[in-house]
């Protein structure tokens, strides 16, 4: 009986705490939300996921300059799964403004010694996304995975990003075999 009086009291008042109900049936909540018990979910994010796999595109390097890792047709990144983002070809649009993290990972054969570095390159901004992560080659045959953790604070609407690399030791080329990331919205 006791729960039947608060569900009809919440049902009057079209309250909750002093917060009102959205038109949509949602609770509009100005402060922290905490459950006592049982979990607290959230029905959906902002996210991205995609990569390639099995690939022999090779990216022409000149010592020192970052180039876009992409094939010729532009479309050697995949996009899987996303909501509040898009793809065209290589180049990744955030559609929301606010804070996101993720991990960007790539397998790549370069030059045996030769340091190849890797960024996510803001297009929009014309700016590093964060900082570069580097790996040495081991030689033509021998595979290396470098992953670069991601964490864009304060992204704004509209923002392209692409992914480049480059050859800190000589213009070497890198061929890129395998790729993944993952983008989620984390606050404004």
């Amino acid at each position: 009986m006791r729960y039947l009086l608060i569900i009809l009291f919440f049902c009057i008042s079209g309250s909750l705490f002093g917060q009102s109900l959205g038109g949509s049936g949602s609770i509009t909540v100005s402060g922290d939300v905490r459950s006592t018990r049982g979990m607290l979910r959230q029905y959906d994010t902002w996210h991205m996921f995609g990569g390639f796999q099995d690939s022999a595109v090779v990216i022409s390097i000149t010592q020192n300059n970052y180039s876009t890792v992409s094939n010729v047709a532009g479309d050697l990144w995949t996009g899987i799964a996303a909501n509040g983002f898009s793809m065209s070809g290589d180049t990744m649009t955030i559609d929301n403004a606010g804070c996101y993290f993720g991990a960007f990972s790539v397998t790549f054969t370069a030059g045996n010694g030769n340091v190849i570095l890797f960024q996510v390159y803001n297009v929009t901004d014309g700016a590093a996304q964060g900082f570069a992560v580097g790996a040495t080659g081991d030689g033509d045959n021998d595979y290396v995975t470098i992953t670069k953790p991601l964490m864009f604070h304060d992204i704004t609407a509209g923002d392209k990003l692409i992914m480049r690399c480059t050859n800190i030791d000589a213009s070497n080329d890198v061929t890129v075999r395998y790729g993944a990331y993952f983008l989620t919205y984390l606050h404004d």
